[in-house]
């Protein structure tokens, strides 16, 4: 009888080990215990050998292992997939660890890095979910400044600037003296500036401009301060003050002067101070059409092939069109020698990229004549904003009786 249990019993050991094996039960194929498993893995990530290391943390989970060990390989393999930049299966993985242990201090944590990956992704609902989540688990005070900040530009990616607003507004007076504070400024008056702008709304406007000064007075310098200046450039202008807005565009050129914005920051202050100031704003049009030349684009990311007879070359995008490639009619005759909106819009208008020439339409009405002597010869309609006003559409040095 004792022999019998004793047997029985060596078996159900056995059948224990085989289905839960102890602290000293070697893995297969690998060996050692969980934390073995999770010290390799960590190893191998420092090592970039990402593929091996999600083995060793898969591997680690079939020891059942306890909770915090499960969480710790659920996070070693989301940043070996994202190490093989595999974001999707990452956030789930952080999202499965942050779930099925919501006791676990690192929960906000875990949930906090899913909705990054999620943000980098462009999977900004996700993102936005993920943060509020986050922040519902009390996160540390370490996480909780980028916690706030992300989670307001994932509401601003989705054009939700008023939710962005409530979660950034009291971040000066939370954390008063945190690095990220110009960023959480910056972030603010663009959401401000959003909202203000999407409702035309002054005040809200106004209030925009006021971060921005703030920003740019107590932060002078820094990345986020300097990038200020060009979006006060583009409240000021919405408000009426285009001198006001030149010229802090032209000082975010001097500030930042390799930037791609530089171009158009230079053409917006031309714009501005066309009819104030027309010899400055040559200049600034002629210094933004040298940035223009001077910067270096990326090149189009589709493929181009030639279609039909008339071998027209038509990007990939427009496969249908591409079919129609010799019922097309093209114009190559059309060129320009600027790439600035004010100058490039003139001359179609007026023939010369400099101002005070007569418009197409004053010439048709000079050298045809008018069915009318009381009414205008012509109309212009604009469906907005109208670059270089009146000066593209009027009758230039001819008499006024040729205006539009």
């Amino acid at each position: 009888m004792k022999r019998r249990f004793a047997s029985g019993a060596r078996r159900l050991g056995v059948l224990l080990a085989l289905v839960c094996p102890g602290p000293a039960i070697l893995a297969q194929g690998f060996g050692g215990t969980v934390a073995d498993h999770l010290v390799r893995g960590d190893s191998l990530l420092a090592q970039k050998k990402a593929a091996e290391a999600i083995l060793q943390f898969q591997e680690a989970r079939t020891l059942c292992p306890a909770p915090d060990e499960i969480v710790s390989s659920l996070e070693g393999e989301a940043r070996g997939h994202l190490m093989q930049e595999e974001r999707l299966p990452a956030v789930g993985l952080l999202e499965e660890a942050a779930t099925r242990f919501p006791d676990d201090p690192r929960a906000s944590n875990l949930l906090f890095q899913a909705g990054y990956v999620s943000q980098g992704a462009r999977e900004f609902d996700k993102a936005v979910d993920l943060y509020r989540r986050a922040l519902a688990r009390n996160p540390t005070p370490d996480i909780l400044p980028p916690l706030k900040l992300q989670l307001a530009l994932a509401l601003r990616m989705r054009a939700r600037p008023g939710e962005a607003i409530e979660v950034l507004k009291d971040f000066e007076k939370d954390f008063p003296g945190h690095a990220l504070l110009p960023t959480a400024l910056y972030q603010l008056a663009i959401a401000t500036h959003d909202l203000g702008s999407g409702n035309k709304d002054r005040a809200r406007l106004e209030q925009a401009a006021a971060i921005y000064r703030k920003l740019i007075e107590k932060f002078p310098g820094r990345p986020a301060t300097i990038e200020a200046h060009f979006e006060l450039g583009l409240v000021l202008s919405e408000l009426g003050r285009g001198a006001e807005g030149a010229d802090y565009f032209t000082q975010y050129v001097s500030m930042n002067p390799t930037s791609p914005e530089a171009p158009a920051a230079l053409e917006k202050a031309a714009d501005r101070l066309l009819f104030r100031s027309p010899k400055q704003s040559a200049q600034l049009y002629a210094l933004a059409q040298i940035k223009a030349n001077e910067s270096k684009l990326m090149g189009s990311r589709r493929t181009f092939k030639k279609h039909g007879q008339s071998g027209l070359e038509i990007s990939d995008l427009f496969e249908n069109l591409a079919q129609l490639s010799d019922d097309l009619a093209v114009i190559r005759s059309c060129h320009h020698e600027s790439v600035i909106h004010g100058p490039a819009i003139s001359l179609i208008h007026t023939g010369s990229i400099r101002l005070g020439s007569p418009s197409m339409g004053a010439w048709v009405v000079y050298g045809l004549g008018s069915e009318t002597e009381n009414l205008p010869a012509y109309v212009v309609m604009s469906d907005g904003f109208l670059r270089n006003s009146k000066a593209v559409i009027g009758s230039g040095f001819l008499p006024a009786v040729f205006q539009a």
